[in-house]
């Protein structure tokens, strides 16, 4: 497994890296999601970080063709 150590999402600015939960998340459901399996869950305390986690995890997405569109419903 690939930890990643930046987010890719603002190489240009003074973003931390990702905290090293939001990394094995991404590689955990990058692995766990396919055509068979579609969702995958993550559960974590408010202010943990999980929309930059799934902001890196669509991105991610994205760019490797997986995804075509990303939906974000929130407050």
């Amino acid at each position: 497994m690939t930890i990643r150590k930046t987010n890719r999402l603002l190489p240009l600015t003074d973003c931390p890296a990702l905290r090293p939960w939001q990394a094995r998340c991404i590689e955990q459901a990058l692995q766990a999601l396919s055509d068979t399996h579609p969702h995958f869950l993550c559960q974590a305390t408010p202010g943990a970080g999980k929309m930059l986690m799934a902001a890196v995890l669509a991105d991610e997405l994205m760019q490797s063709d997986a995804i075509d569109l990303v939906i974000y419903l929130g407050p």
